[in-house]
């Protein structure tokens, strides 16, 4: 089970969940596309977690290591 967390302050993620026992992290963005990443491990999102830019670290740390499936 995945709990919604808020980024108020990131200006490209609104959101985020992550399904650990999937190893899924959901990404909701500002630009109002909702995507999944599969293959996440705990560790990446916990380095996401405390990123100084979480919206930079999707960017360089997850879309290029992870297939996105774009929700509909």
């Amino acid at each position: 089970m995945s709990e919604t967390i808020e980024t108020p302050h990131s200006s490209n993620v609104l959101a985020y969940e992550y399904d650990e026992a999937a190893r899924r992290l959901t990404i909701h963005f500002k630009g109002g596309g909702v995507y999944d990443y599969d293959g996440v491990p705990p560790g990446t999102v916990a380095a996401m977690r405390s990123a100084p830019s979480i919206g930079r670290f999707v960017h360089v740390s997850v879309k290029p290591h992870h297939v996105a499936r774009k929700r509909a």
